[in-house]
C-alpha cells in the first residue's frame, strides 16, 4: 500500500515539474498562474482519492444502517405479529405452535436453522419439549431436559438467554450423527419463575447478536406470559365447573342475584322448582314469576341485606310454578367480589311436611343428621373391610403353605392353627363391619342356625359385657333355614346389642331354638304375628332387663325411633331386622313389661328339603388343580401374587393383570385359549363387572368368576344371577381352588 502511495506522489511531483517547465519556460506563463494551477493539480490529485475512500466508507455504513433497520423493522413486525397472535383464544398447543413457526420466519434466512419450544414438567425438575420445526435439517432437538443440564435447563437456572456452541468442552451429544450448531436459549420467565425455554440453533459459525437475543428474550416473556393466562383461564373454567357440580349436586335450590334482582347463577334444583329452563331465568328478575306481593317482600329482603351486609334466615311461602304454596326456610347471604360487585346468595328447603309442629321439624332434623352419619359410617366400614379383607386373604393364604410344609409334630404347628383361628374371627368381625353399609347383597344358603348361634356366641360373648351372662338353649333337631350368613349375624347383633342396653347393672341373655308347626294362621305364635300355616323355625332372644312400656313397644320396629340417648342409638337397627326377617317370609314379635325384661320371638320357614339339602355331596379329600390357562386381574400386589402361586402349584398356566386395562389388553393380545378370568370387582380404573363384559366380547367362551371382599360392591349389578360365581375375601386356598375348578368343570359341561 505504501510503495503505491509514493509511486503516486512521485508521478505527481514528475507531472507538476513538467508543467512548470512547460509553462514557465515554454508557453511563458506568469508565475503566478503557474503557481496557481501546480496548487489546483495537487489539490484534486490528493482530494478526489479521499473523497472517493469517503464516499465508500459512507456508503457502506448506510448500507448496514439500512440493513439493522430492516432487521429492526423485522424484529418489531415479527413482535407485533405474535403479539395480536397471542391475544387470540386458542389451545395451547396451537398457540406453542404459532410461536415456533413465527420464531422460525425471523432466521428463515439462515441454513440447518431449528427451533423448539419446551414446557416445564408439573414436577419443576425436568423440561419437555412441546412443539418444533426444523427446515430440513435432522431433528436435534431434546423430547426433555432435566432442569440444570445442557443449554437449555442451565438457562432455566440462569434465567437469562444463553448464547452457547455446541463445540464447548462438556456438552453432551444426544443425537448421533448431528452437527454442531450454535445455539440461543432463552427462558420463558413470570417474575422469578421458569415456565419452559425457547431454543433455537443456528449455523456453527454464526456470530453473537444482542439484537437476535433481546427478540428472543421478548417472545419468550410473551409466550410465558400466555402460559400464565391459559393456566389461569384453565384454573378458572375448572373452578366454573367445580362450582356449577357442587350447587347442581345440592337437592335444595340455590340461587344468586346482583344488586338489580336478577339471577345471575342457578342450580338445576331451582330450575326444577320454577318449572322453567335456566336461559329462561338468566339475566331476569322474579317480577314475572312470582306475585307481585311474595316479589315485593323479596326485594325488600334484598335491599336489607345490601344495606346492612347481614344475612337473612326466615321462613315464608313460596309459590311453584303451579301456584302451589310451599314453605320453605330461606337463607340469604351477601357476597362481594374483587371489584366490590355485590350479589344477593340465597337457597332455599321446602319445609312444608315439616312446619306441623316445631317439636317435629327438630326430630326430623335430627334424623336426617343420624343418617347422614350412618351413611358415612357404612361408606367408611366398606372401604375399611375391602382393604383388610385383602390384607386376611394374604395372612390365610400363605398360613395355608405353612400348614402344608409343617409336619403335624412340628412346634411351629400349633402356632399357624392359631393364625388360621384368628383369621377366621377376623373374617367374621369383617362380615358384621359389611353389615353397617346394609348394600351387601343377599346369598341365601341352607345353614344349620344352631351352628351360627354357637359361633356368634363365641364372638359377642365379650361384646355384651362380663356382667351379662350369654346362655344357648339350642334344639339338637332343629331344621335348617335358608339364610344369608351375614344378614343373620346382623339381625342377631342388633338384638343382642339391645339386650345389653338394657341391662345396664348385668344380667341374663338367652338365646333359644325351637320347632313350631302351626295348623291354622297364626296358631302357635305370638299376637300379632301374620303368618300363614306350616312349619317354621323359631329364634327366641330373651333378656332379664328394664322392659319397654306399652306405648314404647308398639313403636319399636319405626325407622328412627329410639329411647336411647342422643349418640347411643340411631333407631335404624330394630327396623333393619324387621326388613330382614320379612324378606325371608318371616315375621318378628316382641313381649317385654317394665321391669320384667324383654323377649324376641323370629320366625322363618324351614328350607325346602329339610336336613338333605345340607349335604355337601363328594368333596375330594384334596383340592383338585388342573392345566387350564387362567387370567388373574387383581390390584392388591400381594394378593395377586399369592393367587398366582396357589394356582400354579396346581398346574394352571396363570397370566396376571393389576388393572382392568392391562387384563383387556392381556385378553386382546394373548394368542393362547384362555378358560377362566379371575376379576377382582373393585379395580382402580374400572369395575370388574365392567372388565367382564369386555372380555366376554372378545372371548365368548370364557368363563368369568368374580371375587370381592366388599360384597356391597354387588348392589349395582344388573346381571347377577344365581349361576354368577363369586368368592368372598377372605378365602382360604382350599376354597379358591375348588370354586374354581367347579366352575371349570361346569363350563366344560356346558359346551358340550
Amino acid at each position: 500500500m505504501s510503495k503505491i502511495v509514493f509511486g503516486v506522489v512521485g508521478i505527481v511531483i514528475i507531472v507538476e515539474l513538467g508543467a512548470h517547465l512547460i509553462l514557465d519556460f515554454w508557453l511563458k506563463v506568469p508565475k503566478g498562474i503557474v503557481y496557481l494551477l501546480s496548487d489546483v493539480f495537487l489539490t484534486m490529485a490528493f482530494a478526489v482519492p479521499c473523497l472517493s475512500r469517503w464516499l465508500s466508507k459512507e456508503c457502506l455504513r448506510r448500507r448496514e444502517a439500512e440493513k439493522k433497520t430492516l432487521q429492526y423493522l423485522k424484529t418489531e413486525t415479527s413482535l407485533i405479529d405474535l403479539a395480536r397472535f397471542s391475544a387470540r383464544a386458542m389451545p395451547l398447543r396451537e398457540f406453542l405452535d404459532g410461536v415456533v413457526d413465527r420464531v422460525f420466519l425471523r432466521f428463515a434466512e439462515f441454513p440447518a436453522l431449528q427451533a423448539g419450544l419446551f414446557l416445564m414438567e408439573p414436577s419443576g425438575d425436568c423440561l419437555a419439549l412441546r412443539a418444533w420445526r426444523t427446515n430440513g435439517a435432522p431433528k436435534n432437538l431434546c423430547e426433555s431436559v432435566p432442569v440444570g443440564e445442557c443449554f437449555c435447563g442451565k438457562a432455566v437456572l440462569s434465567g437469562k438467554v444463553e448464547f452457547v456452541r455446541s463445540t464447548v468442552p462438556g456438552h453432551k451429544l444426544r443425537h448421533p450423527g448431528a452437527q454442531d450448531r450454535t445455539h440461543y436459549c432463552a427462558p420463558m420467565m413470570l417474575e422469578d419463575k421458569c415456565l419452559g425455554v425457547l431454543h433455537l440453533q443456528l449455523p456453527v459459525d454464526h456470530p453473537q447478536d444482542e439484537e437476535e437475543g433481546v427478540f428472543l428474550e421478548a417472545v419468550a416473556r410473551r409466550v410465558a406470559v400466555f402460559i400464565a393466562r391459559k393456566q389461569d383461564e384453565e384454573s378458572l373454567q375448572e373452578s366454573h365447573e367445580y362450582l356449577n357440580a357442587v350447587i347442581n349436586a345440592i337437592s335444595d335450590p340455590v340461587f344468586v342475584k346482583d344488586r338489580e334482582h336478577r339471577w345471575v347463577l342457578l342450580n338445576d334444583a331451582y330450575c326444577r322448582f320454577m318449572g322453567c329452563s335456566r336461559e329462561a331465568l338468566l339475566e331476569r328478575t322474579p317480577t314475572a314469576f312470582f306475585p307481585k306481593e311474595q316479589w315485593e317482600e323479596f326485594a325488600r329482603q334484598d335491599d336489607r341485606v345490601f344495606e346492612t351486609g347481614e344475612g337473612l334466615a326466615a321462613e315464608v311461602m313460596v309459590a311453584d310454578v303451579s301456584g302451589k304454596p310451599h314453605a320453605v326456610s330461606l337463607v340469604k347471604s351477601l357476597y362481594t367480589d374483587r371489584s366490590a360487585k355485590k350479589f344477593i346468595v340465597g337457597s332455599f328447603r321446602d319445609i312444608s311436611s315439616l312446619r306441623q309442629s316445631e317439636e317435629e321439624k327438630t326430630k326430623l332434623q335430627e334424623q336426617f343428621q343420624q343418617a347422614q352419619k350412618m351413611e358415612a359410617v357404612g361408606l367408611l366400614a366398606g372401604g375399611i373391610v375391602h382393604d383388610f379383607n385383602n390384607v386376611l386373604c394374604t395372612i390365610v393364604g400363605y398360613n395355608y403353605f405353612l400348614l402344608e410344609g409343617l409336619a403335624a409334630d412340628n412346634p411351629l404347628h400349633p402356632f399357624t392353627l392359631e393364625i388360621k383361628k384368628s383369621a377366621e374371627v377376623a373374617a367374621s368381625l369383617t362380615r358384621q363391619l359389611l353389615g353397617l353399609t346394609r348394600k351387601s347383597v343377599s346369598r341365601p344358603r341352607v345353614m344349620d342356625l344352631n351352628t351360627v348361634l354357637m359361633e356368634t356366641a363365641k364372638l359377642f360373648r365379650r361384646l355384651v359385657g362380663e356382667n351379662i351372662k350369654l346362655v344357648v338353649e339350642a334344639n339338637p333337631s332343629l331344621w335348617p333355614i335358608c339364610m344369608d350368613s351375614g344378614q343373620l349375624e346382623q339381625v342377631l347383633l342388633n338384638l343382642l346389642v339391645n339386650a345389653r342396653d338394657a341391662m345396664p347393672k348385668g344380667g341374663q341373655l338367652t338365646l333359644a331354638t325351637k320347632n313350631l308347626t302351626a295348623e291354622e294362621a297364626g296358631q302357635g305364635m305370638d299376637p300379632g304375628v301374620s303368618l300363614p300355616a306350616g312349619k317354621y323355625v323359631c329364634l327366641e332372644v330373651r333378656d332379664t332387663g328394664i322392659g319397654m312400656e306399652e306405648g314404647v313397644r308398639g313403636r319399636i320396629f319405626e325407622p328412627f325411633f329410639t329411647t336411647k340417648p342422643i349418640g347411643r342409638g340411631t333407631g335404624l337397627g330394630l327396623s333393619t331386622v324387621m326388613g330382614i326377617i320379612q324378606d325371608y317370609k318371616g315375621d318378628i314379635s316382641v313381649e317385654s313389661a317394665l321391669g320384667q325384661g324383654s323377649a324376641f320371638r323370629i320366625y322363618l320357614p324351614p328350607a325346602e328339603g329339610g336336613r338333605e339339602a345340607m349335604l355337601p355331596g363328594e368333596v375330594p379329600k384334596s383340592s383338585r388343580g388342573g392345566h387350564e390357562t387362567i387370567l388373574v386381574v387383581e390390584d392388591n400386589t400381594s394378593l395377586r401374587g399369592l393367587i398366582k402361586k396357589i394356582l400354579r402349584l396346581k398346574g394352571y398356566r396363570i397370566f396376571s393383570a393389576s388393572t382392568a386395562e392391562e387384563g383387556a389388553d392381556l385378553a386382546h393380545r394373548l394368542k393362547e385359549h384362555i378358560h377362566l378370568a379371575l376379576v377382582d370387582l373393585v379395580l382402580p380404573d374400572a369395575s370388574g363387572m365392567d372388565l367382564a363384559g369386555r372380555l366376554t366380547q372378545m372371548r365368548p367362551d370364557m368363563k368369568i368368576a368374580y371375587m370381592s371382599g366388599y360384597t356391597g360392591s354387588l348392589s349395582n349389578m344388573t346381571a347377577w344371577t344365581k349361576d354368577t360365581v363369586l368368592i368372598e375375601k377372605p378365602f382360604t386356598p382350599e376354597a379358591l381352588l375348588n370354586t374354581l375348578r367347579q366352575a371349570l368343570d361346569a363350563a366344560k359341561v356346558s359346551t358340550r
